[in-house]
């Protein structure tokens, strides 16, 4: 069973506003992406995508 996407309105309260907002195309729908840079006490990047209000994925990239 696929886990229901959350609602985005969470997302600032707990992880604080993202560094960079992007936006892009795909297959017609368009999706924003919420971008948290590394910092020393989690030196990992976060990219959050953001379909119809909502949170369809997370991807963290472990940085050097």
């Amino acid at each position: 069973m696929t886990p229901r996407p959350s609602r985005v309105r969470a997302l600032p309260g707990r992880a604080g506003p993202p560094e960079h907002r992007g936006n892009e195309v795909n297959r017609g729908l368009v999706q924003e992406s919420w971008y948290y840079l590394p910092t020393p006490t989690d030196p990992s990047t976060t990219i959050i995508p953001i379909r119809g209000g909502r949170v369809v994925d997370t991807e963290r990239i472990r940085n050097p």
